[in-house]
């Protein structure tokens, strides 16, 4: 502890316990379910992009949870929670680094997928999930509906069905609200 005018200071002291107490109970509730209030295990998916476009706002860094791999996207996802309806988890019992989630996506997220599908011909985009990097997914060649996304990669299975269960809340959450007229 520090002297200062023959006093000890101990806010520092007291500070800190109560930060590693709030960081305790915050790893304590990791798995908890969402209340509702906030989303959680939010999507999002981007474009990749080179770390020269990185300057004037049209990439970002992001980095795995783990903070031990980082890649460059583009600012603006292309599809987020807001243009997700629900999804559900498809385990693949053969192969553990191609579980698939199935997003069902709402007409503008149905629009914009497309669009990158069309335009990224063989491509791939970043998956991120609330805000950190997972992995990168190929664009499918082709699709009957663009309603649907299916993202096949490295999921782990109670990650990618929190991902599914939470995809309904987050959509009401982040979506659109309509707007009502007074009268």
């Amino acid at each position: 502890m520090c002297m200062q005018n023959g006093k000890q200071q101990r806010g520092g002291l007291v500070i800190g316990s109560w930060l590693v107490l709030a960081g305790i109970a915050l790893l304590a509730c990791g798995g908890c379910a969402s209340t509702g209030q906030e989303p959680i295990f939010t999507i999002a998916i981007h474009t990749f992009a080179r770390k020269g476009n990185a300057g004037g706002g049209r990439a970002k860094a992001v980095s795995n949870y783990e903070g031990s791999k980082k890649v460059f996207v583009h600012s603006f996802a292309v599809i987020t929670s807001r243009n997700i309806t629900k999804a559900t988890f498809l385990e693949n019992e053969t192969d553990a680094q191609r579980h698939t989630v199935r997003f069902y996506l709402d007409d503008y997220g149905a629009r914009r997928w497309e669009q990158l599908c069309r335009q990224e011909i063989d491509g791939w985009c970043a998956v991120l999930v609330d805000g950190f990097y997972r992995f990168g997914a190929r664009l499918p060649r082709r699709s009957k509906t663009f309603s649907i996304m299916d993202i096949v990669g490295p999921w782990e299975p109670v990650e990618g069905q929190h991902v599914a269960n939470e995809a309904a809340n987050n959509h009401t959450l982040t979506g659109f609200k309509p707007v009502h007229s007074v009268r």
